[in-house]
């Protein structure tokens, strides 16, 4: 009976095929690729069909703005015009009553519009700006905005406050409305922490919750790879879910013998062949992924070299007013100073009114990014927002670009562009200390990705430093992180083979700046924020420094549903953290 069934199924879609008619079944839509376009900048009427966009700029999406206009924040715009033919999609439309797109995640807010018409917003737009950038967005489009057979535009408005920017991630899809658009399955770790402890079972909880108006059942598979895709075991289950109620899946437990991240992949599957799927990363002894320091034999020397060479740079601060960044409560400047090799760098520096004995934090950034202040009406905080050189306000003297930046000086490792950053970020806490309004026993940097690898780094080589908060530090353990992830890796080996360099020769260069062998010069209180499915800064690399901080104090807070970026919620507990050092 199930031959017949298959060959009855495979004639039908051969007759489908040879006459031009098409199964029933309609198929998701992939709208990542094509004519998507960008134009920096904000003009309501970029909204409409009629709106003649010839002479914007080609963009993937996927990636942050900055990949085609570098450090840029504000606001912009992208567009794609696409053409609906499906009969299937049609009548499923038809059926349901609209369309779903997926748009992925968007730094920081959005209003999305179909045809002209806004069909959803996340997050808000200046001046009330208030970020959604970690939240997928996901919206319907009504049957009668559609255009069957004929041109339909897409248009996204985006705000973006600082860092990376724009449509940066996720999948992006057309596809009818169906039961996967009220379902849902969420996976967790049996173990809270999401770190599991040798000897001890993984155990994965999913619970599927069925809002959709029909009785469903599949079956659920549960796959466990390695974080570098190995397959390490499958279970499967078969699961009813009747309509409107929440089914838990009994714990499944994996035995894991190796230390290191994973991702656990969840997909339902329904008996017609329609999929679901979720997924969650853990971690198994992550503070046992040791990878030893590699420093080179004058590594020490190298650094303290450059510190003299700074402290013979005088540091010649310049503070400007910055009103509009202002608040009624907090004053606002920008600071200029000069840094190694007399770079000029600057960033801005923000002072709580009539409040002194002020605990100062350091905000280091993520690469390619601009640093402008944020939640700046802290009582309990001066702020110093710094732009390291070629990054923001600091690119008058030294502007490598992106991508750029991180071969600049590659091959010589005293003209190394992290060498001078890194001692932009000493000079910055020079500019604390000199501050009367500051206690010099309550210094704090902070940030994220390459603002994680330079708050470990300031740390090491300024003792001055009191805690540290890096968030998925980048520059660290190069020799696996390039084995692991495509990116940097791909920028220095292309630089090799057209150099003619030898990698092990970069490597050499990169030993010196690599946050793993200057983990162990630091020691005030640390905590460390990790996205379990980071293939930017992979797991691995964040503990290589991690698991090498001489501290005796440090701790780590893991998100299995994050990847380079970290949840709102971190946000949080990094000042629960550092209030409750500080007694405040």
């Amino acid at each position: 009976m199930k031959f017949k069934v298959l060959m009855l199924t495979a004639i039908l879609n051969f007759f489908y095929s040879f006459f031009g008619v098409e199964t029933l079944d309609a198929q998701p839509i992939d709208i990542s690729v094509g004519d998507w376009k960008f134009k920096a900048g904000d003009d309501l009427a970029w909204a409409t069909p009629q709106y003649k966009d010839e002479d914007w700029q080609p963009i993937e999406v996927g990636k942050p703005w900055e990949v085609v206009k570098a450090g840029y924040d504000g606001f912009g715009w992208y567009r794609k015009t696409i053409v609906l033919d499906s009969r299937a999609m049609r009548k499923a439309v038809k059926s349901k009553g609209s369309l779903v797109i997926r748009l992925g995640k968007i730094d920081d807010a959005d209003e999305t519009y179909f045809n002209g018409v806004k069909i959803g917003a996340t997050g808000k737009m200046p001046p009330h700006a208030e970020t959604a950038w970690d939240a997928d967005r996901v919206y319907f489009i009504p049957k009668n905005l559609i255009n069957w057979k004929k041109r339909n535009t897409i248009a996204v408005r985006v705000h973006d406050s600082g860092g990376g920017g724009g449509m940066y991630a996720g999948e992006y899809q057309l596809e009818p409305l169906s039961w996967k658009q009220r379902f849902d399955i969420k996976i967790e770790n049996s173990e809270a922490s999401n770190a599991f402890a040798e000897g001890k079972p993984v155990g994965i909880n999913v619970k599927l919750k069925n809002d959709s108006d029909d009785n469903l059942s599949g079956r659920l598979t549960v796959l466990v790879k390695t974080f570098t895709g190995e397959e390490i075991e499958e279970q499967k289950t078969n699961v009813e879910i009747k309509k409107g109620q929440t089914t838990h899946v009994p714990t499944l437990t994996f035995d894991i013998n190796e230390v290191g991240f994973y991702i656990a992949h969840a997909t339902f599957e329904d008996r017609k062949g329609n999929k679901l799927s979720q997924k969650c990363g853990f971690a198994y002894e992550p503070t046992q992924a040791i990878s030893a320091p590699t420093p080179p034999e004058d590594f020490k020397k190298y650094w303290e070299e450059a510190r003299e060479q700074l402290d013979a740079v005088a540091p010649n601060f310049i503070l400007t007013p910055t009103p509009q960044y202002a608040t009624a409560k907090t004053d606002v400047y920008e600071v200029e100073m000069r840094s190694l090799g007399n770079v000029r760098i600057r960033g801005y520096y923000t002072q709580p009114k009539g409040k002194k004995n002020l605990a100062a934090m350091l905000h280091v950034q993520g690469y390619s990014s601009i640093m402008a202040p944020f939640d700046i009406d802290n009582p309990n905080f001066a702020q110093f927002f710094l732009n390291i050189r070629g990054h923001g306000n600091s690119r008058d003297d030294i502007n490598p670009g992106f991508p750029g930046y991180l071969l600049s000086g590659i091959t010589e490792p005293e003209k190394y562009i992290y060498r001078g950053a890194f001692m932009d970020c000493v000079r910055a806490v020079d500019f604390l200390v000199s501050r009367p309004e500051i206690d010099a026993n309550r210094l704090v940097v902070e940030g994220g990705s390459q603002g994680g690898a330079l708050s470990i780094a300031t740390a090491a080589l300024d003792s001055r430093i009191k805690f540290c908060m890096p968030d998925m530090p980048f520059l660290s353990d190069f020799r696996q992180y390039f084995d692991i992830a495509r990116w940097p890796a791909d920028e220095f080996k292309l630089f090799s083979v057209s150099r003619l360099r030898k990698m092990e020769t970069i490597f050499r260069t990169l030993d010196y700046i690599d946050i793993k062998n200057l983990a162990p010069s630091v020691n005030c209180p640390v905590f460390m924020g990790v996205g379990l499915f980071d293939d930017v800064c992979p797991p691995a690399i964040n503990f290589a420094a991690f698991n090498n901080l001489s501290s005796t104090d440090k701790s780590f807070n893991l998100y299995p549903q994050n990847g380079h970026n970290m949840p709102a919620k971190h946000y949080n507990a990094k000042l629960k953290w550092l209030y409750k050092r500080m007694g405040l």
